[in-house]
This record gives C-alpha cells, structure tokens and sequence, in this order.
C-alpha cells in the first residue's frame, strides 16, 4: 500500500510514529510493518519512524504489503470501489467468508480472498457489504463505527412508529448458534421505525438502526419485541408456537400478542420469502483517505420488491425516503 498525506500543524515538531498513530490512524501492527518491511520518505529522504516531522512536510508510506486487485470478473454488483475499498450488494444464500459448511462461493471468493471484510452479513441477508483492499482501510473502518441502516419485514403490527429495543444478548445455552436476550448478556439496543403496514395480511415493513453490533441483533431483537422477521428459521414465527411470558425469547409485555400470531396465514408468508426477510440497505463511514463521509445504498433483491410492492401501497423509493433523519442517522 502506497499513502501520501501531509503534516498538520498539530503534529509539527512529533515523530513520525506517533504522526501515523494519531494523525493518520495506522495501527500498531502496521506501524511495525512499515518499519520492518517498508519505508517512510519525504522529498525523496528515506524517514525513520523515530525522526520527527515538521508542519506540511508531505510524507509517502509505503508498508511492503503487495496491493490488492479485486477479482476483474465476479457475480456481485459493484456499489462503491476506489483503491482502498469495495463495497458490494451481497445477495441472499451466499456467506461473507469461506466456510468448511458451505461450499458455495462465498463474497471473498468472488472478489478476491486477500479482501478483508468490514463485518460480516448473515448468509441469508441481502445487502451492502463492505471490504478493504490493504490492513490500514480495514483499520480505519473498524476504528470508526460504520453507520448502518437495515430494512426488514416483520410478522405484526408494531405498537407505535417508533420503538427502542433494548435487552442484553448472548449465546444461548441450549444451542451453540443461536443468541438469546438475557441479563448476563452484552448491551445491545436496536431502534425501530415502522414504514409501512398491511392491517389485513398483519406484516409490517420497518427500518432497523443498531446501537450496538451483537450477532444476530436484529432477530433477535425484532422476535423479542414480538415482531419476527419473515421466513427467519432461527429467531421466526415457529418460535411462537409455544410461546408464555416466562419463557424469555418475547418481552413479557408482548408475549401474548405476539403469541396469536403463530397462524397457517402467518406461515403462508413465511413460505413467501424463504429466507429471512432484511437487507442491508445503506452504509456510511469516515473515508481516511480525505476525512469525506461516503454513503452507499443497496437496492434490495427482487424477492424483497416484489413483496413490497405487492403488500404496501407505498414504493421503495418512498419508504426509504429520509429514513435515515428519522431514525437519528442524520442522513445515513
């Protein structure tokens, strides 16, 4: 990876190591790198890491890591790419990373294994995924929350337009794969904004904001507020067949709500879809190259349009319409 940036006046006079760290975010590991494999120079000097460095001195790094080319030719729909990252709309059925139980070809394998994912979707989650051409962009996004904003639809009526979940979450006892809200959890809290309803079929379409990144959140949180995603065979409708209030996977102030919804009409919309229904619809994050915010949006797959428009008066491009303002993503 080759980098160019200039010295801002606040670092005039530091060394360059702690110029990388602070100013320009480098990692410790890649800080070791450049040291040990690459170089540091300005106006054609050769730099240590321990000289110091003077305001507007324009300093080229080179870390001796071989650049990254995505694959020329793959499936994926290209949504964003420039020379540190790649962002793709991921469809459903396919997992992030290559995995000794799925031998279909996964995101890497499509556009190159030495990509490093920004996060990860679940395999049956459509939507923008985005991946990082060298160590320091993968550094740089996971340094700074990535702002994510999901569409799903959802088994019922959601009691208002907005609601806040909240409830810790952790691997469940009982299943290895499966997460579970409970006290010894890890916070997690997801914000909900209900986009359209259908009284008579009793499935609604909403947007999800994390505040948090636990696995699974989304599911698990939409079936904990008694709302379960669409065709989700982990956290769906079959969870509510046998449902009480002390058995913890609803909200006790839902759960017998939620429980009258386990019906063969409910079930019929499950067979609709045949995977769970939320896509990854937008993605935002502080680019380091220039300080700029870069927005990307997915389009949803057609199994999602084709329900929307069949069950929702409204169109995609109305419901995502400010989505993000109301939801406190200013503009995500």
């Amino acid at each position: 990876m080759l980098q160019t940036f200039t010295v801002k006046a606040a670092f005039n006079g530091q060394r360059l190591t702690d110029v990388l760290a602070r100013q320009e975010s480098m990692s410790a590991s890649l800080r070791k790198q450049i040291r040990l494999h690459g170089r540091a120079t300005a106006d054609g000097l050769l730099l240590r890491l321990i000289d110091r460095v003077s305001t507007g001195q324009v300093i080229e790094i080179d870390d001796g890591e071989p650049t990254v080319v995505a694959a020329a030719s793959h499936s994926l729909q290209v949504l964003f790419e420039d020379d540190w990252y790649l962002a793709v709309n991921k469809p459903p059925g396919m997992v992030t990373h290559p995995t000794v139980h799925d031998h279909l070809p996964s995101v890497l394998d499509e556009t190159g294994r030495a990509l490093r994912a920004v996060g990860r979707l679940d395999k049956d989650t459509s939507g923008v995924i985005l991946l990082a051409k060298h160590a320091h962009a993968h550094h740089a996004a996971v340094s700074h929350p990535l702002r994510k904003l999901y569409i799903g639809l959802c088994h019922g009526l959601f009691q208002t337009k907005r609601v806040t979940v909240e409830g810790p979450i952790r691997r469940s006892n009982q299943q290895y794969l499966r997460r579970v809200v409970h006290p010894d959890g890890k916070a997690a809290r997801t914000r909900i904004l209900r986009l359209a309803e259908d009284k008579t079929a009793n499935v609604s379409l909403a947007a999800f904001r994390l505040d948090s990144g636990r696995t699974h959140q989304i599911r698990v949180h939409a079936l904990y507020n008694g709302n379960p995603l669409l065709g989700d065979w982990l956290y769906g409708l079959n969870e509510l067949e046998d449902i009480y209030p002390g058995k913890g996977l609803v909200t006790a102030s839902r759960a017998a709500e939620a429980a009258l919804l386990y019906s063969a009409a409910q079930l019929r919309l499950d067979d609709r879809m045949q995977r769970q229904a939320l896509h990854a619809l937008t993605l935002s994050f502080i680019h380091p190259a220039d300080g700029r915010r870069v927005r990307i949006t997915a389009p949803p797959p057609d199994d999602f349009r084709r329900f929307i428009i069949s069950s929702f008066e409204t169109g995609l491009s109305e419901t995502c319409i400010d989505v993000g303002d109301q939801l406190g993503l200013e503009g995500v």
